[in-house]
């Protein structure tokens, strides 16, 4: 038979604690190899990457497809020679869009439109989303408006009529030559007189 060790009487908090903490294991020499350590740390990034771009492209799109705020159908004219960050501000003061203008840029890069955005008075139709928006600036439909000059009249007459109508701005700087006229019907909005 054998010997127990004689039991020492100990405090139960004594009792409690271990005799002695054995220590951690040590880490095998590939973990600690560099070559691992920094294959780990690019693995992770990229994963982390991937879900980073999978989360964006999620919100991204839902942003792009929600319906906008217009609660009618709304006619907005684009100035010339406006940036991106300008045609958003139009457009937020408008009421056609709701999103930050960062968005609205962000936006028009992921459908690749950048340099497409094209000025002139366009028709937002009613709960149009982002994509609907810039796809309608894009493609370049402006409302057209028509004018009718009837015949007969001179060039200071149809100037007059033209200074009476709201579809010109600014005002005209010359007159054309008696006699000239226009093989085609012109049509045009917000565009200074004195261009024409």
């Amino acid at each position: 038979m054998t010997e127990r060790p004689p039991i020492s009487p100990r405090s139960p908090r004594a009792a409690l604690e271990p005799e002695q903490v054995p220590p951690p294991p040590r880490r095998s020499e590939r973990a600690r190899n560099p070559f691992v350590v920094v294959g780990n740390a690019i693995i992770t990034i990229l994963l982390l990457g991937m879900i980073g771009v999978g989360v964006g492209y999620y919100y991204g799109k839902q942003i792009l497809e929600a319906p906008g705020p217009l609660l009618e159908d709304k006619v907005v004219n684009i100035p010339q020679r406006a940036g991106k960050r300008d045609i958003a501000d139009v457009l937020t003061r408008e009421g056609v869009i709701d999103v930050n203008a960062w968005v609205f840029i962000g936006g028009v890069f992921a459908l690749k439109a950048s340099s497409d955005l094209k000025p002139g008075e366009y028709s937002f139709q009613k709960n149009a989303s982002l994509r609907d928006v810039i796809a309608t600036i894009v493609e370049g439909k402006v409302v057209q408006h028509s004018v009718t000059i009837p015949e007969g009249l001179t060039s200071e007459q149809i100037v007059a009529r033209l200074s009476e109508n709201d579809i010109f701005s600014g005002r005209s700087r010359r007159f054309r030559a008696k006699g000239h006229f226009c093989r085609r019907p012109t049509n045009s909005r917000g565009v200074p007189r004195a261009s024409r």
